[in-house]
Protein backbone atom coordinates (compact mmCIF):
# COMPACT_ATOMS: atom_id res chain seq x y z
CA UNK A 1 0.00 0.00 0.00
CA UNK A 2 0.91 3.38 -0.52
CA UNK A 3 0.17 6.88 0.57
CA UNK A 4 0.80 10.29 -0.47
CA UNK A 5 0.20 13.39 1.71
CA UNK A 6 0.55 17.30 0.97
CA UNK A 7 3.95 17.99 2.22
CA UNK A 8 5.01 21.71 0.29
CA UNK A 9 6.51 21.05 -3.24
CA UNK A 10 3.48 20.99 -5.82
CA UNK A 11 1.28 19.11 -3.70
CA UNK A 12 1.43 22.15 -1.14
CA UNK A 13 0.96 24.52 -4.21
CA UNK A 14 -2.40 23.53 -4.18
CA UNK A 15 -2.79 24.31 -0.25
CA UNK A 16 -1.73 28.04 -0.94
CA UNK A 17 -4.01 28.48 -3.84
CA UNK A 18 -6.69 26.97 -2.22
CA UNK A 19 -5.73 29.27 0.79
CA UNK A 20 -6.30 32.20 -1.75
CA UNK A 21 -9.62 30.71 -3.06
CA UNK A 22 -11.12 31.35 0.58
CA UNK A 23 -10.77 27.29 1.69
CA UNK A 24 -7.76 27.64 4.65
CA UNK A 25 -6.71 24.85 5.94
CA UNK A 26 -8.12 22.62 2.49
CA UNK A 27 -5.95 19.54 1.83
CA UNK A 28 -5.47 17.02 -0.44
CA UNK A 29 -4.22 13.27 0.41
CA UNK A 30 -4.58 10.44 -1.78
CA UNK A 31 -3.21 6.89 -1.49
CA UNK A 32 -2.83 3.86 -3.53
CA UNK A 33 -2.48 0.07 -3.08
CA UNK A 34 -0.95 -3.25 -5.27
CA UNK A 35 -4.10 -5.82 -5.27
CA UNK A 36 -4.04 -9.25 -6.12
CA UNK A 37 -7.33 -11.48 -7.16
CA UNK A 38 -8.78 -13.14 -4.02
CA UNK A 39 -7.25 -16.79 -4.43
CA UNK A 40 -3.46 -15.50 -5.03
CA UNK A 41 -1.22 -18.07 -3.43
CA UNK A 42 -0.09 -16.75 0.47
CA UNK A 43 3.54 -17.28 -0.93
CA UNK A 44 3.15 -14.75 -4.13
CA UNK A 45 1.12 -12.38 -1.83
CA UNK A 46 3.88 -12.19 0.74
CA UNK A 47 6.72 -12.74 -1.82
CA UNK A 48 4.71 -9.13 -3.63
CA UNK A 49 4.32 -7.44 -0.24
CA UNK A 50 8.06 -8.13 0.57
CA UNK A 51 9.76 -6.79 -2.78
CA UNK A 52 7.21 -3.21 -2.93
CA UNK A 53 8.04 -2.74 0.56
CA UNK A 54 11.96 -2.80 -0.48
CA UNK A 55 11.16 -0.29 -3.26
CA UNK A 56 8.97 1.89 -1.41
CA UNK A 57 11.97 1.68 1.67
CA UNK A 58 14.98 2.56 -1.27
CA UNK A 59 16.53 5.87 -1.04
CA UNK A 60 15.93 6.69 -4.71
CA UNK A 61 12.47 5.64 -4.24
CA UNK A 62 11.85 8.14 -1.21
CA UNK A 63 14.36 10.54 -3.28
CA UNK A 64 11.77 10.96 -5.83
CA UNK A 65 8.33 10.78 -3.48
CA UNK A 66 10.21 13.39 -1.63
CA UNK A 67 11.20 15.38 -4.53
CA UNK A 68 6.90 15.73 -5.40
CA UNK A 69 6.12 16.79 -2.10
CA UNK A 70 4.99 13.85 -1.12
CA UNK A 71 5.49 10.86 1.34
CA UNK A 72 5.15 7.17 0.91
CA UNK A 73 4.71 4.15 3.68
CA UNK A 74 4.03 0.41 3.37
CA UNK A 75 1.07 -0.83 5.60
CA UNK A 76 1.08 -4.76 6.01
CA UNK A 77 -2.14 -6.82 5.14
CA UNK A 78 -4.08 -6.40 8.30
CA UNK A 79 -3.13 -2.87 8.43
CA UNK A 80 -4.27 -2.00 4.79
CA UNK A 81 -7.59 -4.19 5.55
CA UNK A 82 -8.21 -1.98 8.34
CA UNK A 83 -7.34 1.25 6.55
CA UNK A 84 -9.57 0.71 3.28
CA UNK A 85 -12.52 0.01 5.53
CA UNK A 86 -12.19 3.24 7.67
CA UNK A 87 -11.56 5.34 4.91
CA UNK A 88 -14.85 3.36 2.86
CA UNK A 89 -17.05 4.24 5.90
CA UNK A 90 -15.88 7.52 5.71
Amino acid sequence: MGRAGSRGGEVGLLQKASAEAGLPGYEVESWFAVLAPAKTPPEVVNRLSAELRKIVESEAFRKKVDEQGAFATCMDLPTLAKFVDQELAA
